[in-house]
C-alpha cells in the first residue's frame, strides 16, 4: 500500500489526541446546555461574556488540535503534550468564567458566592496539580513554564485585577497579589518548586510515561472539573434566596442538554482509559 499524503499523514503518537478531542466537544455540550437554559428561562447561571470567552478558548483549543493532529509534520513532544493537555486549560476557563461573573454584571441564576476566594483558590489548586504532575513526568520546564504563564496571567487579569477596581487604594503589588496572596504564592511556587525538582527526576527516574499517562490524567482531571462546575450551578426548582431579587429556578430549565453533557464529560473521563487497554491489547497480539 503507498503512503498517505503528508498532510494527512498520522504518527501513531498521535492517536492519544482524540481523547482531549472526546473532552472538548463534552465542553462544547456545557456551553449548548447553558445557552439552551438561558432561552427557557431569559438569563444565565454564568454571564454572556463569561461564556464567549469559554467558547472561545475552546475553538482555539480545537484548532490547535486539528493542527497538531494534521498538519505538524513529525514528532514533537511539546506540541503534542500541550495538546493532549489543552481540554484542562478550557475548564479552568469555564472555572474562571464563572468566578468572574460578580464583575461582570452578575447573572440571575448564578450559583451562591460563585467568586469567593476559597473557590478561586480550589480550582487553581486543582489544575496546578495537573500541570506540575504532567510536567514533572514528562520532564518538561518549557510545559511547566507555559502553565504558569497562563495560570498566572488568568488568575491576575480575571481575579487579582477585578478587585483592585474594587478597592482602588491598593499598591500594585497588593493589586496583582489579590486579597487572597495563598492563590498567587501558590501558583508561583508549586511551578517553581515543579521546575527544581526536574533534575532529581532525571537523574533517579529514568522511566518516562508515554501520551496514555498525559491523556487519562488530564480527562480524568479536566473532566472531573468540567462535572463539578456544571453541578455546581442551581438546578431545577431550586430557590435563590441570595440573589438581589430572590427568585426560584423554573421547572425544566434545564433540559436533555443538561443530562447530555453530564454524560459526554462521562464519557472523555473513562475514554482514554479503555482507549488505552485496546491499543496495549492489540499490540500484543
Amino acid at each position: 500500500m503507498g503512503t498517505l499524503p503528508v498532510s494527512l499523514h498520522i504518527n501513531r503518537s498521535k492517536q492519544f489526541l482524540v481523547f482531549p478531542a472526546l473532552l472538548l466537544t463534552a465542553q462544547t455540550a456545557i456551553i449548548f446546555a447553558i445557552l439552551s437554559f438561558g432561552v427557557r428561562t431569559g438569563g444565565h447561571p454564568i454571564p454572556p461574556v463569561g461564556l464567549g470567552l469559554s467558547a472561545t478558548s475552546i475553538l482555539i483549543s480545537a484548532a490547535y488540535l486539528a493542527y497538531i493532529y494534521f498538519l505538524s509534520p513529525g514528532f514533537k513532544p511539546l506540541q503534542e503534550l500541550t495538546a493532549l493537555f489543552s481540554p484542562a486549560v478550557v475548564s479552568l476557563m469555564l472555572a474562571a468564567a464563572l468566578w468572574m461573573t460578580p464583575w461582570m454584571g452578575g447573572a440571575p441564576y448564578a450559583p451562591f458566592k460563585p467568586g469567593a476566594a476559597d473557590t478561586v483558590l480550589f480550582w487553581n489548586l486543582l489544575f496546578l496539580l495537573l500541570g506540575g504532575v504532567i510536567g514533572v513526568a514528562y520532564h518538561s520546564w518549557k510545559f511547566l513554564l507555559l502553565c504558569l504563564l497562563f495560570q498566572l496571567s488568568l488568575y491576575v487579569n480575571s481575579y487579582s485585577l477585578l478587585h483592585w477596581s474594587l478597592y482602588p487604594y491598593l499598591n500594585i503589588v497588593e493589586a496583582i497579589l489579590g486579597i487572597r496572596p495563598m492563590t498567587f504564592l501558590m501558583i508561583v511556587g508549586g511551578y517553581t518548586l515543579a521546575i527544581l525538582v526536574l533534575p532529581w527526576r532525571k537523574r533517579h527516574i529514568k522511566f518516562r510515561p508515554n501520551w496514555a499517562f498525559a491523556a487519562i490524567t488530564t480527562n480524568l482531571t479536566g473532566g472531573w472539573m468540567a462535572y463539578a462546575l456544571l453541578a455546581a450551578l442551581p438546578q431545577n426548582g431550586e430557590y435563590l434566596g441570595w440573589q438581589s431579587v430572590p427568585l426560584t429556578v423554573p421547572e425544566g430549565a434545564w433540559n436533555w442538554s443538561f443530562t447530555a453533557a453530564q454524560m459526554l464529560i462521562f464519557v472523555a473521563m473513562i475514554a482514554p482509559a479503555l482507549g488505552t487497554l485496546i491499543i496495549m491489547a492489540r499490540r500484543l497480539r
